[in-house]
């Protein structure tokens, strides 16, 4: 299991730029995989989490600045110290439920409970001459590795149960072991912004 910090941050929208992070390449090297660019870093660990309820330019009861979008992230712990020592006003370190919170409710609530890959159900209407819904074909007829990619729960390319819908199921699939808040802040400076 991969011990890992999430953590929120706040993009601006600037008359720069329309999606201004904070400057990560601002971390140490030794804390970035010896130098990766920082996106790269943290697309290796989990990625980036967008809010797709308030997104730039809109607002709600959560974020009521329309040039502020929030993301999460994960990393190891000493990056994420270092996010927060650096950027203490556009940084939050999380806690498990606040983070399976923003990814289950702001995050990934519209994403589908399954995976469909639209060529293969092409390729099986037309090898069986299939017309509308194939997952609610007769599958008996059919080969065996046709059948596993009507099954979502196998692996085959076709249908496949998305175990990244929920948090909880992202954090199994990956093998995520979540950091408490206060063991990752405990060494960090207090600023009067955090």
């Amino acid at each position: 299991m991969a011990d890992v910090v999430f953590f929120k941050v706040k993009i601006l929208r600037t008359n720069l730029k329309p999606m201004d992070y904070p400057d990560f390449n601002k971390i140490n090297e030794s804390l970035r995989g010896g130098g990766q660019d920082w996106a790269i870093y943290l697309d290796r660990w989990t990625g980036q989490h967008l809010d797709k309820i308030s997104e730039m330019g809109t607002i709600d009861e959560v974020n009521a600045d329309p040039d502020v979008q929030f993301c999460i992230y994960a990393s190891d712990a000493p990056f994420a110290k270092e996010a927060k020592r650096l950027f203490s006003d556009r940084i939050e370190i999380l806690e498990e439920a606040d983070a399976k919170d923003f990814y289950d409710n702001r995050s990934h609530q519209t994403d589908l409970e399954q995976k469909v890959n639209a060529d293969v159900m092409n390729n099986l209407r037309a090898k069986y001459g299939l017309e509308g819904n194939i997952q609610e074909a007769d599958t008996s007829k059919m080969d065996v590795a046709d059948q596993n990619a009507l099954n979502p729960d196998h692996p085959a390319p076709g249908v496949v149960t998305n175990k990244e819908k929920t948090f909880d199921g992202f954090k199994q699939n990956r093998g995520l072991n979540i950091i408490k808040k206060a063991d990752v802040e405990k060494d960090i400076p207090k600023t009067p912004e955090n």
